[in-house]
């Protein structure tokens, strides 16, 4: 990956990073009357992850399926 590449890269994904922490504070912000609650944050970020850990360990991937 040569220095351009990977100048493209990395502004796609600062872009992609701000934009979801942007929305996810909004989010917080408004879904608790103006008061960031730390709380909730934890709730949301453990519910979220225990959710996907738990489509993940449903969704195996086998390489039967595939051919």
């Amino acid at each position: 990956m040569d220095a351009k590449n990977f100048a493209v890269f990395f502004l796609k994904v600062l872009c992609d990073a701000t934009s979801k922490l942007l929305l996810f504070g909004a989010w917080m912000f408004t879904f608790n009357h103006w008061s960031l609650s730390t709380n909730l944050i934890m709730t949301y970020y453990y519910g979220m992850m225990s959710l996907l850990l738990t489509q993940q360990s449903k969704a195996q991937f086998r390489w039967s399926t595939v051919t």
